[in-house]
């Protein structure tokens, strides 16, 4: 984009793809071919267990909370749960919301509660 927009007049939409070429060849027709793409996720496959999506949002600089990962508590339990019941997502967060309400939605769609315990921030399955 900062070719064609120099002086900072490009646009950053993050979380959008771009796909483009300048010379695309379309032979005789005056239509474009059907093309497919692939998308993937931060985490690799497009969906994916929730605690691996809470780790994520809440360790990461950049995006996440930048939550210290010295406080947050083991997760497998949360995790192995989440892995049984098959409940994965594929979330798009496309407003600011804040992290709790993320945390509680992740939660509740993994049957599970969030805790501060020993310093530390857990989520634990109602189940087993």
């Amino acid at each position: 984009m900062t070719t064609n927009h120099p002086g900072g007049e490009e646009q950053n939409y993050r979380g959008d793809a771009y796909v483009a070429a300048s010379a695309f060849d379309l032979g005789s027709s005056d239509g474009l071919p059907n093309l497919s793409f692939e998308m993937t996720g931060l985490l690799g496959d497009v969906d994916q267990n929730l605690a691996d999506i809470a780790t994520l949002l809440l360790t990461a600089d950049k995006f996440g909370a930048g939550w210290p990962a010295a406080q947050l508590g083991d997760l497998s339990q949360f995790n192995a749960y989440c892995a049984a019941a098959g409940f994965v997502a594929s979330p798009a967060y496309v407003t600011q919301t804040p992290m709790l309400q993320i945390l509680s939605d992740l939660a509740q769609m993994g049957n599970s509660g969030i805790i501060w315990s020993d310093g530390l921030l857990k989520i634990i399955p109602y189940a087993d």
